[in-house]
């Protein structure tokens, strides 16, 4: 099983990807890493009880504060970055079915600076509950991409424009 080191080493080498990532205008890869980051950060939180989880429903469940039987409670803005993240994540990888039914054509779902915006929020609140927690040190990150930096509207504590 990874450990909680290499779950957290692996979130870090994550956030220096978003860190270049942030530079440009590839909205679907800061949202994509940004919730790679966090499943790295929330199997870290699952491997300090010695909980492991092979799928993202598993992760959710295991550290849903909602769930009676969640080995690995987070707090409740975390669980719901994670759960935000994980949408976003879907939204900038996959295709998806129209509104018209199963026998619509897919389409295209396109990641914008909102959406980038959302997702540092969202990474954000995950990366505060965990440094808190575990006295875990990130570093913070400018974000460079003009509309992304318009669409957050003010510096958070990990992310500044």
């Amino acid at each position: 099983m990874v450990s909680f080191e290499e779950h957290l080493q692996q979130a870090k080498s994550n956030l220096s990807a978003l860190r270049v990532m942030l530079d440009t205008d590839h909205f679907d890869w800061q949202v994509t890493i940004s919730f790679y980051t966090a499943f790295h950060i929330a199997a870290a939180h699952m491997a300090h009880y010695n909980v492991h989880a092979n799928t993202h429903l598993l992760i959710k469940k295991r550290i849903s504060p909602f769930e009676p039987e969640s080995e690995a409670k987070a707090d409740e803005d975390a669980f719901i970055g994670y759960c935000a993240l994980e949408v976003l994540s879907r939204k900038a990888r996959y295709l998806h079915k129209n509104e018209q039914g199963k026998k619509a054509p897919l389409k295209a779902l396109f990641s914008d600076p909102i959406d980038a915006a959302e997702a540092l929020h969202c990474l954000n609140d995950i990366m505060i509950y965990f440094s808190r927690k575990y006295e875990a040190d990130f570093e913070t990150t400018k974000v460079k991409s003009p509309q992304v930096a318009k669409a957050l509207e003010h510096s958070i504590q990990y992310f500044f424009i």
